[in-house]
């Protein structure tokens, strides 16, 4: 008898590791897709980014080739001050 409840012990134990397995296993295979999520917005935010980045450059050029009578300092600084926000938001975007 002592060996019986040894044994039904020992599946018990068995049964409770494999439960614990599974759990691991299914846990392991959200974060993987949890985790390629998180590359493929990585991804789109640098690309959204750059290309921000580019237009920025297009905006800063052309206002440079602009009289400066047309856009005096002020409006400048805002524009610079606007520009500095985008860019934070999207690093925040990214590093989240």
């Amino acid at each position: 008898m002592k060996e019986n409840s040894s044994y039904e012990i020992f599946l018990d134990e068995l049964t409770s590791l494999e439960k614990q397995i599974y759990a691991y296993v299914k846990r392991s295979e959200e974060v993987f897709e949890e985790n390629k999520r998180l590359k493929e917005k990585i991804n789109e935010l640098e690309t959204e980014n750059d290309i921000l980045k580019i237009k920025i450059e297009e905006m800063e050029k052309k206002t440079e080739n602009q009289p400066s009578s047309k856009i005096d300092d002020i409006e400048k600084e805002k524009i610079k001050r606007r520009i500095d926000e985008l860019i934070e938001k999207i690093d925040f975007h990214m590093r989240s």
